[in-house]
């Protein structure tokens, strides 16, 4: 609704101009006499790094200037960081060709889910159809078959031993297990690592859970430079009995010690975000973005899930009851007492805690509560109070 109407705005030429994130950039179809790029680098979620966008993304924004029928031409302007990198620039993105495109299989975390969907939703049943299917991909056409054939025989090996898939007279079915994981979409490495890690332990901390979650392929890790090292491994410290994996820092070189403190950076900042640390602290603790903050905790919150599912199908309740407690903070960045007050729309983490130091701590309490009583609560608006209002007379009628 609001992207048509800025949309339909900036047609009438109400608004001038359209600050566009990347993704929007490439959809919006609104007539525009100039695109201005205005950074080249993006932080990559995924390997802890600021880098430059692709020559093709650049293409991309582009081509959003001097759309047909509405201009006789467009401009596209980089803004270079200074005088020397203007050829570059120029040389690379405005007169450079692009990339070539390559396949998404090539990243083997995806062939392994893709392989283990193909025989959970009996695409495939053995290797010979298995290697079939696959030389019709553009991956195959890119690398070869014969290399694709290898890479696919090695994950296939990979999922039988980890109990995803099971075989019978050279014939391939996924278990029970490995259909779970297929409809999670959770990379059976992450799957195979939360399992490993839960099945040997009773019970786990939050921090000790958020740390299993960060260990998976499928979390991205915050980087840590050469000054941060120390602080982070300080400040973990008092964590340390927690986690779930023995860590003895004597035995690793410098590189080990730094992959070890991106995970324990990626553990703590979702744990401050549960424990209700403000926004702009986490921000400028760790260095990053809000929209990083919903990055990290959103994948985090979605591999929790999954993590709690597979807990339920192997029976382990213990871990699943805390799992699923978990995954609903993650969602929310808020500690457990807060979970019942932020079921209400429009409550989100900061109103939920004034509510509940102000001795609402319950759905019910809130219920029972006079208008005027609500509204004397700092933060708490008529908006807000509709929004409280309405949620208990839908909760009345569908009870």
């Amino acid at each position: 609704m609001y992207k048509r109407q800025i949309e339909k705005l900036f047609r009438d030429r109400i608004l001038k101009i359209i600050c566009a994130t990347p993704t929007l950039a490439a959809g919006v179809n609104v007539p525009a006499r100039r695109v201005i790029v205005a950074e080249l680098h993006r932080f990559n979620v995924r390997e802890g790094i600021s880098e430059e966008i692709p020559i093709m993304e650049y293409k991309q924004l582009a081509g959003r200037a001097g759309r047909p029928k509405y201009d006789e031409y467009g401009e596209a302007i980089i803004i270079a960081p200074g005088k020397l990198h203007v050829k570059r620039l120029l040389d690379e993105y405005v007169n450079g060709n692009i990339e070539d495109i390559s396949s998404k299989l090539d990243n083997e975390s995806a062939m392994r889910s893709h392989i283990l969907s193909l025989f959970a939703t009996d695409v495939v049943s053995d290797t010979q159809s298995m290697h079939k299917f696959l030389s019709k991909t553009f991956y195959a056409y890119t690398v070869g078959s014969q290399h694709v054939q290898l890479v696919a025989n090695r994950i296939l090996r990979y999922l039988v031993s980890s109990g995803f898939l099971e075989e019978n007279e050279g014939r391939f079915s996924a278990t029970a297990l490995g259909k779970r994981v297929a409809e999670l979409y959770i990379d059976p490495s992450s799957a195979y690592t939360i399992i490993s890690i839960l099945n040997k332990r009773e019970s786990l901390t939050a921090f000790g859970y958020l740390y299993t979650i960060v260990l998976t392929d499928d979390m991205p890790k915050l980087s840590v430079n050469r000054r941060e090292l120390r602080v982070i491994i300080e400040k973990a410290e008092p964590y340390i009995d927690e986690l779930p994996v023995r860590l003895n820092y004597d035995i690793y070189d410098e590189d080990d010690a730094r992959l070890i403190a991106y995970e324990l950076k990626t553990a703590l900042m979702l744990n401050d975000w549960i424990n209700e640390v403000k926004e702009e602290d986490i921000v400028d603790m760790y260095n990053v973005g809000s929209g990083d903050i919903y990055s990290y905790t959103q994948t985090a919150h979605w591999i929790c899930y999954a993590a709690y599912e597979l807990m339920k199908l192997l029976n382990k309740m213990n871990h699943a009851k805390e799992l699923n407690k978990l995954y609903k903070r993650l969602a929310d960045g808020v500690k457990e007492e807060l979970l019942e007050l932020v079921k209400i729309p429009g409550i989100g983490r900061v109103k939920a805690r004034v509510l509940y130091n102000y001795g609402f701590t319950s759905l019910e309490k809130i219920a029972q509560a006079k208008d005027s009583e609500i509204l004397k609560i700092p933060g708490i608006g008529p908006e807000t109070l509709r929004s409280i209002r309405k949620f208990f007379e839908q909760k009345e009628l569908i009870s």
